[in-house]
């Protein structure tokens, strides 16, 4: 199998879909960089059961969780003015609106979280992962309109969720 061409075709969405989770361009890099090391080392466990690009994501995904179990830790005010500098926050409504936005974004992903499969990862990629809805579809083994449909469902269930609380 030529490496060159597995991590040229598959790279970006590996990328998109690990961006998604962890917001953070850098750990991506980085979690993409493990994926494809991993991947071309358990290569002969690759059985052809499902497309190529889900059983990466699926490996991109196990080396996400593992980074959370190391790196467990909340964002509390000291920690989101270490984040984001004192020198930008002047005054106190601008902590408060920080605070506010971490909260609230903390809210929707809690409420991702929740979603059952295959929606979460779907809105996920879609929503922070900026994939195609051609690329969504391919990830699972499915067309592109079945990807259109679970994501605009995922949307469904998700404002259900944030609406009713």
């Amino acid at each position: 199998m030529d490496f060159d061409k597995l991590y040229q075709e598959h790279a970006k969405l590996v990328w998109h879909y690990v961006y998604a989770k962890c917001q953070d361009p850098e750990l991506a890099n980085d979690i993409v960089q493990t994926t494809f090391l991993k991947a071309i080392s358990q290569i002969e466990g690759f059985r052809g059961e499902c497309k190529l690009t889900a059983w990466l994501c699926q490996i991109a995904r196990n080396e996400w969780l593992n980074h959370c179990r190391k790196m467990k830790r909340q964002v509390s005010l000291e920690g989101y003015l270490e984040m984001h500098g004192e020198e930008t926050l002047r005054t106190e409504d601008d902590i408060l609106n920080g605070i506010i936005k971490e909260q609230e974004a903390r809210q929707v992903r809690k409420a991702i979280g929740k979603l059952e499969e295959p929606y979460k990862e779907v809105l996920i990629m879609r929503a922070y992962g900026e994939c195609s809805f051609e690329e969504i579809g391919d990830a699972f083994g499915r067309s592109a309109t079945w990807a259109r449909v679970t994501f605009y469902r995922a949307k469904e269930k998700l404002v259900q969720m944030i609406h009713v609380k």
